[in-house]
């Protein structure tokens, strides 16, 4: 489950799970939500499970998490407070 913390969220990042049959419309959502180019985001995507993307913005992660799931892409996406490390804050938020 989600962890609590006192700390307020500051930091949101997008998790690639698996792409399973979708590997080339990951891609090109990795690459429309980040500076990646072609190879970096295929190397990126195919590295999964992985961060994709980490912002202060939290509606461009719920955008990207939104965009993934319509692909039928497993993926998650969590907010943590600034300086806390990705792996200790690593937990699946529910779709509102």
């Amino acid at each position: 489950g989600v962890q609590t913390c006192a700390l307020p969220i500051t930091i949101w990042t997008v998790w690639f799970e698996s792409y399973g049959d979708k590997k080339i419309p990951c891609i090109k959502a990795a690459r429309d939500f980040t500076n990646l180019g072609l190879k970096e985001a295929k190397e990126l995507v195919e590295a999964c499970p992985c961060a994709v993307l980490s912002t202060a913005d939290e509606s461009l992660a719920r955008r990207m998490y939104e965009e993934l799931l319509e692909i039928s892409y497993t993926c998650t996406y969590d907010g943590r407070p600034s300086g806390v490390k990705v792996e200790l804050r690593r937990a699946e938020i529910a779709p509102a």
